[in-house]
C-alpha cells in the first residue's frame, strides 16, 4: 500500500471516528447511564489514539510503538492531519484518566483483542474509579471493562510469565 493510500485510509477512518464517536457518546455507551463531558472527551482521545495506534502497526509490519519516545513521534508526524480534528499536539491524544493518572499505552509486542484477533489493545485507565476502566482497540474502539473483563483482556496478558 502506497503512502498515499495510508494517509486516505486514515483520513476515512477519522472521519468515520470523528461521526461515529459523538453519535456513540450521545447515546450513553452500552449502558442508560449519561457520560460526562470529561468522560467524552477522554473516550474521543482514546479513540483516535486507537485509530492511530492502529496506523503505527500497520505502518510498521505488525510491531506496536517500541516505546513512548517513538508513539510520540509518531503522532507528532501526523499533526498535521490531526488538527482538521481539533487535536492541538501530542498531549491530546494521551490524556489522563477518569482517575486522574495518565492512560497507560501498550508498547512493545502487539497485545491481540481475544475475541478480534485482527486488532490489538492499545492504552487503558490505570485504575478503575467507578468499577471499571476504559480501554481503547487499535480500530478505535472504546470499551468499558469491569475489573473482572479487565484482568482477563489485558491486565493478566501484560504480566512477564514465569
Amino acid at each position: 500500500m502506497s503512502q498515499r493510500q495510508r494517509l486516505t485510509t486514515v483520513r476515512v477512518r477519522l472521519a468515520l471516528a470523528a461521526i461515529a464517536c459523538p453519535l456513540a457518546l450521545t447515546c450513553g455507551g452500552c449502558n442508560d447511564s449519561p457520560v460526562s463531558s470529561d468522560q467524552s472527551q477522554l473516550q474521543a482521545a482514546m479513540n483516535l489514539l486507537g485509530l492511530q495506534y492502529g496506523g503505527y502497526v500497520s505502518e510498521h509490519q505488525g510491531a506496536g510503538p517500541p516505546n513512548k519516545a517513538s508513539l510520540r513521534s509518531f503522532l507528532q508526524a501526523r499533526l498535521p492531519l490531526l488538527q482538521d480534528f481539533g487535536v492541538a499536539g501530542v498531549d491530546d491524544l494521551l490524556p489522563n484518566g477518569r482517575d486522574g493518572a495518565p492512560i497507560q499505552v501498550i508498547y512493545g509486542k502487539p497485545l491481540q483483542v481475544a475475541d478480534r484477533p485482527q486488532y490489538v489493545w492499545v492504552a487503558y485507565e490505570a485504575s478503575a474509579p467507578t468499577g471499571s476502566r476504559l480501554a481503547c482497540d487499535s480500530r478505535g474502539g472504546v470499551y468499558e471493562l469491569s475489573e473482572e473483563d479487565f484482568a482477563n483482556q489485558i491486565g493478566e496478558r501484560l504480566l512477564p510469565s514465569g
